[in-house]
């Protein structure tokens, strides 16, 4: 069933659609339709408009909550943490200057002009106590946040894509290179391959980000100074939690298909691994 956007329609752009590869990994195993793709049209006018007229139809949403909490317990211990959790929406379809209405069935504009961010939880907590007679400071700090968002992104080729209606003599149009044949994109017709996302935005997460820090600090006061001596380790148990993926999608080389040649979500950086740290303070 044609979507929402095959009714989109802004004269100086041509608009035209691809299908994502069906792969487990993707949204609902891949194989939908990714909508609302524009090119430049050879018959846009040069130059920018140089008045943009306000336009109170933009919409931005917030929905969350906040909590904290602070526990002074006996024998000098405190306790402290919280949690922050929120989702957005943000609206700006009906006051662009250019059309940003990329999407799919059943999510259009949800990659471009109608941004989301769903619920996402961030904990933190922190504790400190100073061990008595002996003088020492431990205190510790625990965070945990949502993973990193995860991209996709896949070149395509002029003969996969599909013109919308009201673009399809880009499809039969010739390239500026004549050996490059027909339907190139861009407005000066040279490139034969476009990079197209095939996430909605803020669509996928990796995994959730949890680390532990701690301060092990010996005071030494002698008249009226004190000198601290101290110790502070970071990521005590070591976790090795990915903050960073591999956004480029491929398609399983042909030649060698019983070699994955998809490094899609690959790990591309970690957090720091864990590490200690000394410290001297002299209080005067």
């Amino acid at each position: 069933m044609p979507g929402e956007h095959d009714e989109v329609r802004e004269p100086t752009f041509d608009f035209y659609t691809v299908t994502a590869p069906s792969d487990p990994r993707l949204p609902n195993g891949g194989g939908y339709r990714i909508l609302g793709l524009n090119d430049r049209s050879f018959t846009a006018p040069t130059g920018q408009p140089s008045v943009e007229t306000y336009n109170n139809r933009q919409n931005y949403q917030w929905n969350g909550f906040d909590t904290q909490f602070s526990w002074r317990a006996p024998k000098g211990i405190r306790v402290q943490g919280g949690t922050s959790t929120s989702r957005t929406q943000r609206n700006t379809c009906d006051s662009m200057l250019n059309p940003d209405v990329r999407g799919r069935d059943g999510a259009e504009f949800q990659a471009g002009c109608d941004a989301r961010v769903p619920f996402q939880t961030s904990i933190r907590g922190s504790a400190s106590y100073t061990v008595p007679k002996v003088d020492v400071l431990v205190s510790t700090v625990f965070q945990s946040l949502p993973g990193t968002d995860i991209s996709a992104n896949l070149t395509y080729a002029k003969e996969q894509v599909v013109w919308n209606t009201d673009s399809a003599a880009r499809a039969t149009r010739p390239c500026a290179a004549t050996t490059n044949g027909i339907g190139c994109f861009n407005s000066v017709i040279t490139p034969t391959t476009v990079s197209v996302p095939l996430l909605l935005s803020n669509e996928m997460y990796g995994e959730r980000v949890t680390y532990w820090d701690m301060k092990f600090a010996k005071n030494i006061r002698f008249a009226n100074r004190r000198l601290q001596l101290g110790v502070d380790l970071y990521n005590i148990f070591n976790s090795d939690a990915i903050t960073g993926y591999n956004g480029t999608y491929t398609i399983d080389n042909p030649a060698t298909p019983t070699v994955e040649a998809n490094t899609w979500l690959q790990p591309q950086s970690l957090i720091s691994p864990r590490y200690m740290r000394f410290q001297v303070q002299f209080d005067f």
